[in-house]
């Protein structure tokens, strides 16, 4: 395994995210956790981690704590968009799906039909 170690002592209780050999890796209880895909908050922003590290690559949707986060370079974005995930496009508002939004929006100049969140 792999500890985050600070002052010389593995910390068990340290959830973070802790750049080594040019990456960023996942931290959960003291350990690199490499099966994670998570969102974790690091120095004010929400990751996307994958793997136990952070995927810059990343533009989708992640589910963290009941709600459905839009992703774009790694990192949430807190916008309104459309996102295709598992072949549906969802409609996102202020960085999450809102799945009480019916109506119209556009996305790179065409305007289209969303019903509770999801396009029709």
């Amino acid at each position: 395994n792999w500890f985050y170690v600070k002052n010389g002592v593995v910390n068990f209780s340290t959830t973070t995210l802790v750049k080594y050999n040019g990456s960023w890796g996942y931290v959960e209880d003291g350990s690199i956790n490499f099966d994670a895909e998570t969102l974790v908050k690091y120095n004010g922003s929400w990751w996307y981690v994958q793997g136990g590290k952070v995927n810059f690559n990343a533009a989708t949707l992640c589910k963290y704590n009941g709600n459905w986060f839009y992703v774009q370079g790694g990192v949430v974005k807190f916008k309104t968009t459309l996102c295709k995930y598992n072949g549906t496009w969802w409609y996102v508002r202020g960085g999450q799906i809102d799945w009480n939004y019916s109506g119209t929006t556009t996305y790179n100049g065409g305007t289209y039909y969303v019903r509770n969140g999801m396009l029709a």
